[in-house]
């Protein structure tokens, strides 16, 4: 009867042992499903599932150990926005490039460019479309998506340099769009490239609040465009559907790859963004009529 009752009494004890490791094997991986980072955004190391975790701005961020979490602690607000906002794309890449939405994309991060990043080649119809880290990038052949796969960093820097190069000459501030001040009160301006637009500040300590919170920069960039180019617009008609632009009311002016696009409603802003580069030729070669 002793050993009867001692061997019910090591499985009670094995089976709450269980549950327990059970227990805290789902507790860990709601934790590391909720993190934004895959990797410590101080020592860059992997993170664990049971990773120690800091709460900011709503949002969890992992850590390799309790000292990298004390350094972030102890920054600057503007700081940890920064490291987050440069920390958490690497989750984002564990995720298959084919499995983000279209619907995520706004017309900050459409692909306006008309040239395959790695070859430079034209786009035709049959482009392949790929989205990384919340950006869209066109290629010419799957051969070279998949190059820039491999090396995501080295990829982004040729899409910039195409961005940068398309978007400079429309810019339409010559001052900071953060902190108000001449582009070249520091020196040479500083060139970012959030989503897939171009924004110019005027040193390294704007570029930090730009990468966390582009939206601000957006705005002010979108006010500028809308202001400055809507006198030369080259179109009285909508790009989309050919109607008159106050076809339906007052026109819908947004902007793509820094550039004005007036459309005559609502449903044409979903057209652009299936082909961005497509309405910014379109508007190239209206004004190029318009000199003749």
């Amino acid at each position: 009867m002793n050993l009867s009752n001692s061997f019910a009494r090591l499985v009670a004890l094995a089976f709450v042992a269980s549950a327990s490791v059970l227990a805290w094997t789902a507790f860990a991986g709601d934790e590391a499903a909720a993190r934004v980072n895959s990797t410590c955004p101080i020592s860059g190391e992997r993170l664990a599932a049971d990773a120690p975790t800091a709460t900011f701005d709503g949002k969890t961020v992992g850590f390799c150990c309790n000292k990298c979490t004390a350094k972030f602690e102890a920054m600057k607000d503007d700081d940890k926005r920064a490291l987050i906002a440069k920390a958490a794309p690497a989750a984002a890449e564990e995720k298959p490039a084919a499995a983000a939405k279209s619907e995520e994309l706004t017309l900050n991060t459409v692909y306006a460019l008309g040239v395959c990043p790695m070859s430079g080649e034209k786009l035709g119809a049959d482009a392949v479309t790929k989205v990384f880290e919340g950006r869209q990038v066109r290629f010419c052949c799957a051969k070279c998506a998949g190059a820039f796969e491999k090396d995501t960093a080295a990829g982004f820097a040729k899409v910039d340099e195409f961005v940068i190069k398309q978007q400079n000459d429309a810019y339409p501030l010559d001052t900071c769009v953060v902190s108000g001040e001449p582009l070249t009160e520091m020196g040479e301006p500083v060139n970012v490239v959030s989503g897939n637009r171009l924004v110019k500040v005027c040193c390294k300590s704007c570029v930090r609040k730009v990468i966390a919170d582009p939206s601000k920069a957006f705005a002010k960039l979108d006010a500028a465009i809308k202001d400055k180019q809507k006198a030369t617009y080259p179109l009285d008609v909508c790009v989309i559907a050919g109607d008159s632009l106050s076809e339906m009311g007052e026109p819908v002016d947004v902007v793509v790859a820094n550039r004005l696009v007036r459309l005559c409603c609502d449903h044409c802003v979903g057209k652009v963004m299936k082909d961005p580069a497509g309405v910014l030729a379109k508007l190239d070669e209206a004004a190029q009529a318009k000199t003749k």
